[in-house]
């Protein structure tokens, strides 16, 4: 928690290395993008060194049936003792690769909460607008590796808007999903002693999934199939090019289906460390639901089937917008995220009776990407995105206000093609083309 209240300077580095520690490419290869892309093309050979050995102990066991021979027994039983203990010691190095990159995804959840968490609503939206700011400006404008950055990044910015959806959705009382509800209703009834106890749960049962499902979600990109695909046999093409119908129907029936499998098990469950077996047995049980709420939620997004899917499809539509790897795409298109999902809730893509929340949450987010300010963008694409807002909340004011409270922020669009939104926190765009912070009054 103390990071937010360091040096600015220090609290952008901190982003970046979060940035880094889930997607980079470096010869250290300890993020969680690098070590999914390990684990994918060290499966053959595991699974073939699985086969050979569990290949040797079946014959040895079929030699033994057909001898009466004693030292040949003695021999053979030897033989197939020495290769279950190799099998058993394979399977333990493998699995304690699994937990490596398990710790190091729930690290890296931690780490996001430590941004994110605060004691009320009104903090937790600022300390949102810190991180969704942050990450949105040290963004490059330009230069061949813009769009690399962006997809990296992509990742922390949808992470935090997914949990501030969740946030909305529960005030909204639109979520369905039983097992969100019942951690979300302890948590509300928890009163004295129990209320650490209740957030601590809510935190490891739902927060966490939830982040991690916002990570994993395209995870099954760095399959070797799914990179063929971006780069070519050859590795020498674009990986954000156009691709062709069939090269993305092909992507993403391999993404789909590798991320579903990574998420089982390349990360599955975590390790029970003790001597009882109640604990154990209730250990396993709570990470099984665990585990079974993150697939459900990436299973929902990919099919469509229940609501579930939004918290994770919502926030990836937009910021793919926001931070988007199309080599054409420019700053002012920005408000090509709101039509698009506008469009996804009318033709039932995404559910309707999320897209108010939805809007309300996006236009959070264009004020944290405002906040910082001092990066130009045209004042008639701000426009033009709170216009969408507009016509999809109430006719002629929203709340945009940054503590989230029901106070009316009002909205005027100038013939001078300004925009000013007055506030107690606010942001004003004038005719030239530059977001500008103030406070108290509009300019």
């Amino acid at each position: 928690m103390a990071i937010l209240n360091i040096g600015e300077s220090l609290y952008t580095r901190s982003i970046k290395d979060l940035i880094k520690r889930i997607h980079d490419a470096t010869p250290v290869r300890d993020s969680v993008y690098e070590m999914a892309s390990d684990y994918y093309k060290n499966l053959p050979d595991q699974k073939a060194e699985i086969a050979r050995i569990e290949a040797k102990i079946q014959n040895a066991q079929d030699t033994l049936s057909k001898t009466t021979r004693k030292p040949v027994i003695a021999d053979l039983e030897d033989q197939i003792k020495g290769w279950k203990i190799e099998l058993k010691n394979f399977h333990t190095e493998i699995d304690n690769q699994r937990i490596k990159r398990r710790n190091k995804l729930v690290q890296v959840c931690l780490d996001i909460l430590d941004l994110l968490d605060g004691a009320n609503f009104l903090e937790e939206n600022n300390r949102a607008a810190k991180l969704l700011g942050t990450v949105f400006m040290i963004q490059p404008d330009e230069g061949r590796r813009r769009l690399t950055l962006n997809g990296r990044a992509k990742h922390l910015y949808k992470a935090c808007l997914s949990l501030r959806l969740l946030d909305r959705l529960l005030s909204a009382d639109l979520i369905k999903d039983p097992f969100i509800k019942n951690r979300a209703d302890i948590l509300k009834q928890s009163q004295n002693g129990n209320v650490e106890m209740a957030q601590a749960t809510y935190r490891d049962d739902i927060k966490i999934p939830l982040i991690m499902a916002c990570l994993l979600q395209d995870i099954g990109r760095m399959h070797p199939d799914a990179q063929r695909i971006l780069h070519g046999p050859d590795r020498n093409m674009n990986e954000f090019r156009t691709l062709s119908l069939e090269e993305r129907t092909q992507l993403l029936q391999i993404t789909s289906i590798q991320t579903m499998l990574f998420v089982r098990d390349g990360i599955g469950l975590g390790r029970y460390v003790g001597n009882s077996r109640e604990e154990r047995d209730q250990f396993v049980r709570l990470e099984q639901l665990r585990l079974s709420f993150i697939l459900r939620v990436i299973k929902s997004s990919i099919t469509g089937e229940g609501d579930i899917g939004d918290l994770i499809k919502i926030p990836q539509i937009y910021s793919s917008v926001v931070l988007s790897t199309k080599e054409n795409n420019q700053l002012h298109q920005t408000p090509l995220a709101m039509m698009i999902l506008k469009r996804g809730a009318e033709s039932g893509r995404f559910s309707k009776a999320a897209w108010p929340p939805c809007c309300l949450l996006l236009a959070f987010s264009l004020r944290a990407s405002a906040l910082p300010i001092f990066r130009p963008m045209p004042a008639m694409a701000i426009a033009m995105n709170m216009l969408w807002l507009m016509d999809c909340i109430r006719p002629n004011s929203m709340n945009l206000c940054a503590d989230g409270s029901p106070a009316t922020c009002s909205i005027t669009l100038t013939a001078t093609t300004s925009i000013s939104v007055a506030s107690t926190t606010c942001i004003s765009l004038k005719p030239d083309t530059s977001w500008k912070k103030c406070r108290g009054n509009a300019y």
